[in-house]
């Protein structure tokens, strides 16, 4: 419930603060982050399948993935471009809810962006889509690195973890549960 009262709040804080100070390394940091997504819509949209999808995510992985791509999220993929390559690549589609493989065939409805927003090297894109027949809110947060994509991490509303608590721990300046210390973000002092 909490996440469902904090997420529109989070959305009209990036909201204002995107308007009031973006810089040119902010605006091309956002529009990695857009040009990233519209190359993966583009892929669904013509359908691409099997190699031509392999070979399509290729591309566009090496345009927008940093090499050492670190993955934050509980639903797998792994750490690295390579692994991401094949995790987009092979087509793999995950229901939201249980976090097993679904069937071949269109489970989720195209995505309506929300926020996006960028602070220095932090980008956060907020988006809104049908998954399962549900209206489910997406929260995507990049960490970038010489113009690419670095670091990257996700919840959404309905999911069985709490909101940025992937595979690697929450995102940098959350805060942690009751009793543990928080992890400071990679590149700092101790991260």
């Amino acid at each position: 419930m909490r996440f469902r009262f904090a997420l529109p709040v989070a959305i009209a804080l990036l909201a204002g603060a995107a308007q009031a100070a973006s810089t040119p390394q902010d605006k091309a940091n956002e529009a990695a982050v857009a040009g990233f997504y519209a190359g993966l819509d583009q892929a669904d949209a013509e359908g691409l399948q099997g190699s031509a999808r392999l070979n399509f995510i290729q591309n566009l992985c090496d345009r927008y993935i940093a090499p050492g791509y670190i993955q934050h999220s509980g639903l797998g993929g792994g750490n690295g471009r390579e692994a991401l390559v094949q995790m987009l690549g092979g087509g793999m589609k995950r229901n939201f809810s249980s976090g097993k493989a679904l069937p071949a065939g269109p489970k989720m409805g195209p995505a309506k962006v929300m926020v996006l927003a960028a602070d220095g090297n932090y980008v956060v894109r907020i988006s809104e889509r049908t998954i399962n027949g549900k209206s489910t809110l997406v929260w995507n947060m990049f960490r970038m690195e010489d113009g690419l994509l670095a670091e990257h991490w996700d919840s959404m509303s309905g999911a069985p973890e709490a909101p940025g608590a992937g595979a690697a721990g929450p995102p940098p300046g959350a805060v942690p549960p009751v009793g543990a210390a928080a992890a400071p973000p990679a590149g700092t002092p101790g991260g």
